[in-house]
């Protein structure tokens, strides 16, 4: 994916799915010339989800993606949850979860460091977001604000036409609550679209706090959906 591993590099930057939902489109094409007959699905972590989300209401997903879209934790309510994470922290608040957060910061110093943008200290998401809303492959160059507001994923889940399962926790030390509510209140625009939340997992947590209903989840998912009709 854009901005990870040899793609790290100013041709490749992220979009918050915006760019990112088109390169999956191409893998499928190029996927189902190789594997003749078989659907392609997709899974997203995180940022991740935010980009299969945008995929999944692409007009070419309604063949690109036969098998449905899967997104665990993604982000949504773009500047609240932009806001959470670039406010201070503090484990008299939220516990050892707050580790998570400043592992993030970690990693968002090194991508920061790496494209060659000032950072602040702590480094803040809102800065990458107005980089790349500047610098970024887009008609012209926007504000933070209209880039987080083109990557809201509601308007991708309005026009999903396949399947599309969310897994969200409701102690996500990463993304603000605000964005579980959002995208629940998206899902209930579109009735192939179904927002799952469970109490613990924090971000990313439910693979290893509920292994057997996870791995359940996702294979009932993926061996069922794709014998959906899809949406008109």
């Amino acid at each position: 994916m854009r901005w990870h591993g040899c793609l790290l590099t100013r041709e490749w930057l992220p979009t918050l799915g915006i760019e990112e939902s088109k390169d999956l489109v191409a893998w499928s094409s190029w996927l189902r010339a190789a594997h003749p007959g078989h659907e392609v699905g997709l899974l997203g972590f995180s940022l991740g989800g935010l980009d299969v989300l945008e995929a999944g209401g692409l007009t070419d997903s309604l063949e690109a993606f036969g098998a449905g879209v899967v997104a665990i934790s993604p982000p949504a309510a773009l500047r609240r949850t932009t806001a959470f994470l670039d406010a201070p922290s503090f484990v008299a608040d939220r516990g050892l979860t707050v580790l998570i957060k400043r592992l993030f910061r970690v990693y968002l110093s090194a991508r920061l460091q790496t494209l060659g943008i000032e950072r602040a200290n702590p480094p803040r998401f809102h800065d990458l977001v107005g980089w790349v809303a500047k610098e970024g492959p887009f008609p012209k160059p926007l504000t933070a604000d209209e880039l987080l507001a083109l990557a809201e994923p509601d308007r991708s889940l309005s026009g999903a036409r396949r399947p599309v399962l969310i897994l969200a926790t409701l102690n996500d030390p990463v993304f603000s609550e605000a964005a579980v509510a959002a995208l629940a209140e998206a899902a209930r625009a579109n009735p192939y679209v179904r927002v799952l939340e469970t109490p613990g997992g924090g971000h990313l947590g439910q693979i290893g706090l509920y292994p057997s209903w996870f791995r359940e989840t996702i294979v009932t998912f993926f061996t069922h959906s794709s014998t959906v009709a899809p949406r008109n």
